[in-house]
């Protein structure tokens, strides 16, 4: 009983805590957006190039250098949500081996049978080591 309610509050809770992750994410973007704008307004400034110290080719160097530094950090987050996806869909790989060797398990012929355990073994060689303390 107390764990149904629990799966209730949970499932009632969710969907306010998505939106919150959401707006959290709107905001953050929005913010970081802002500093990227200021950072290519401001960058030649910051680096004593307006006014008598420097010319528009410097000028123009200082904003390229902010330009890259933004496309550095936007192909990094990528590579990271393609390692991420990486890691899901070889889990889910492995998975699906695995229920596929359990269903030639219980085939009732032999060389499947011998096929599903061949299977397992494969499974279980390419599966990352797991321990659980107590």
């Amino acid at each position: 009983m107390v764990r149904l309610q629990r799966r209730a509050q949970y499932e009632l809770a969710r969907p306010a805590a998505r939106a919150g992750g959401v707006a959290l994410t709107g905001l953050g973007l929005a913010g970081l957006a802002a500093v990227y704008a200021v950072a290519l307004r401001r960058m030649p400034a910051w680096m004593g190039l307006e006014g008598k110290g420097g010319d528009a080719k410097d000028r123009h160097n200082a904003r390229l250098l902010v330009v890259s530094a933004g496309g550095a950090i936007v192909v990094a987050i990528s590579l990271l949500y393609t390692a991420r996806n990486y890691r899901l869909s070889h889990r889910g790989q492995v998975t699906d081996r695995f229920t596929k060797a359990l269903e030639r398990l219980s085939s009732e012929d032999i060389d499947a049978r011998l096929g599903g355990i061949y299977a397992l073994a494969h499974v279980g060689a390419d599966s990352p080591r797991t321990t659980t303390t107590s």
